[in-house]
Parts: structure tokens; sequence; C-alpha cells
């Protein structure tokens, strides 16, 4: 696209008083108009890119929970062998599984709010 012809664009965007509707058709035909295929292929790339780093951020979130949910079953396999009479360490063995399963909500909080896109 000529420089003139991006410039009078600008200036016909620019001056027109038009509706909301109209005023983003307008816009929406100057980005296409400047769109080379270069620029094209560039957009492109960096949204497989971007596709690419959230299926990762995914897969990483997906991980976390897991381990924190092997943490638990350790933590709840611990609590259940200590004998009754031994309160002080089944106090503090189930406050240990209690903080487990918090953590496990958290990521699956965290995760269910960031797959939402």
């Amino acid at each position: 696209m000529s420089a003139i012809k991006h410039k009078t664009l600008l200036e016909n965007l620019a001056a027109s008083q038009l509706t909301e509707r109209r005023s983003g058709e307008t816009v929406y035909a100057l980005i296409v108009a400047s769109m080379t295929p270069a620029a094209d292929d560039l957009a492109g790339e960096m949204r497989r890119e971007i596709e690419a780093r959230h299926a990762e951020a995914d897969r990483l979130r997906l991980r976390a929970i897991e381990r924190a949910q092997v943490d638990a079953d350790l933590a709840q396999r611990r609590f259940m062998l200590v004998h009754p009479s031994n309160r002080p360490v089944t106090d503090t063995l189930a406050q240990e599984w209690n903080d487990k399963l918090s953590q496990i909500a958290v990521l699956k909080s965290f995760s269910s709010n960031r797959t939402l896109r």
C-alpha cells in the first residue's frame, strides 16, 4: 500500500464523524489494507507461538496438580499410619494433610480460571 493511499485513509478516518459501527468497519478496512503478506505470515506465526505457550502453561498446571495430589496422598498415608494415641503427631499430620488438600483446591481453581480464555 502506498504511503499516499495510507495517509488518505487515515485522513478520511479522522475527518469523518461516523457511527461506532461504521468507524469500526473503517478501522478494520484500514488494517486489512495495510496488511502485507509478510505481516500476515508474521501474525500467523505469532498466534501459533502464543497458542503453543498457552498449551505448555496448561500442561505445567496439570503437572502441578498431579504433584500436589501425590503429596496429599502421601500426607494421608502418614496420617493413617500414626497411632491415634499419639495426639501431637496426629494433629501435625492432619494439618499437613489439610494443607496439601487446600493446595490442590487452589491449583485447580487457578487452572480452571486460566483455561477459560
